[in-house]
């Protein structure tokens, strides 16, 4: 019985309070909220489904190339002939690119050494290319138009367009080749780029050094 009793009192209490705030709205207005309620702090709103994008990139600009796209691209010499190819790019943790590996001499990479040169020392070079036009073709010679009597026969020139190498570069994801002011005996004789070693090998290695023998 106190139990229910209990009960009782705990649900006429919450019924009076519900029913005092009801009041207190309404006393209030439609214009004026109650003094509670704009008490309480905004709720923050949930993020919109395009907050970021300013940082997401969708396009490929003309002056940008495909990293990938320049391996294998050939390197030639001051005299214009082939002295290497890109084998590898090597990039710093602020995303410049400091040093082109060359790769020299050898076959289908057997007996080929690596050989770093700086990557601003590289200049880049794309042939142009030229398209058919739309416009109107252009003849030459001739006075009557047509071949026959009377008349001399005309030639139909095609008329072509320049292409932008610019924009051929960004199509292919690179240039056509790299100039560098070295021959390729000189980047025979230089010495071989060294990869990173490996830390696990260094560290199991000096911490089993290997054992001395004294000789008796």
């Amino acid at each position: 019985m106190f139990r229910m009793n209990k009960q009782i009192a705990y649900a006429s209490l919450f019924g009076a309070a519900l029913m005092a705030s009801t009041a207190l709205a309404q006393a209030a207005g439609p214009d004026k909220a109650p003094a509670t309620q704009a008490a309480q702090p905004a709720q923050s709103q949930p993020a919109a489904s395009g907050s970021g994008s300013q940082n997401i990139v969708t396009d490929q600009s003309k002056d940008e190339w495909r990293a990938g796209k320049l391996i294998g691209v050939p390197v030639y010499g001051p005299d214009n002939k082939k002295i290497g190819t890109i084998s590898d790019i090597m990039i710093g943790h602020d995303g410049a690119a400091r040093e082109a590996i060359i790769g020299v001499g050898g076959f289908l990479g057997i007996g080929q050494k690596n050989v770093g040169v700086p990557f601003h020392e590289l200049q880049w070079q794309t042939e142009p290319r030229t398209v058919a036009s739309t416009a109107p073709p252009t003849t030459s010679g001739g006075t009557g138009g047509t071949s026959g009597a009377g008349g001399t026969a005309q030639t139909t020139t095609p008329p072509k367009q320049t292409v932008d190498p610019v924009a051929t570069e960004a199509n292919q994801g690179h240039p056509d080749k790299a100039m560098l002011n070295m021959t390729f005996a000189q980047l025979k004789a230089a010495p071989d780029f060294k990869w990173a070693p490996d830390p696990y090998a260094e560290a199991e290695s000096a911490s089993h050094p290997q054992s001395q023998t004294t000789k008796p």
